[in-house]
């Protein structure tokens, strides 16, 4: 989550920092207040866990910290075993760490990775860059990869 801009409007907020602070803040963002509703420490689903553990913020490094484990020691694992699909619904950030774990993507601004709003990105075990697999005939897909390997600096 954004810490303490959690609730609050991202495109005023960037109006308000300007384009470089901004895209720091989406990366490491100031931390929340403990008074702030947006704080899991005071959400009761979150009460038999001790306030320490609880975040005021999450970097995106904090989010590839999370995310790498969870693929790599949990859903992969499962999945392949099971023969099964996985579908994975999550925020921008997340996807984007995903992303960068499977595909060894380093040395690129995550903000650069786009994700696109409402479009599905598929991929499939054989694939072993930032592409959309599985779908050829699905244009607006493949289209989606393209551009999210271009605004990498992937491919052009």
């Amino acid at each position: 989550f954004y810490g303490a801009f959690t609730g609050h409007n991202k495109r005023k907020i960037a109006q308000e920092l300007g384009p470089d602070k901004f895209a720091a803040a989406v990366r490491d963002p100031p931390p929340l207040d403990a008074s702030n509703m947006y704080w899991p420490g005071n959400d009761p689903k979150y009460a038999h866990l001790a306030k320490s553990e609880l975040p005021f913020k999450e970097s995106f490094e904090d989010t590839m910290r999370r995310v790498a484990p969870v693929w790599d020691e949990s859903i992969w694992p499962d999945a392949a075993e099971r023969g099964l699909r996985v579908l994975v619904i999550s925020s921008k950030n997340a996807i984007r760490s995903l992303q960068m774990h499977l595909f060894g993507i380093e040395g690129t601004d995550p903000v650069k990775i786009d994700v696109p709003n409402g479009v599905p990105l598929v991929y499939s075990a054989g694939c072993i860059s930032l592409e959309v697999c599985g779908h050829p005939e699905d244009d607006d897909a493949i289209e989606a990869g393209r551009l999210a390997r271009l605004n990498m600096g992937i491919d052009g």
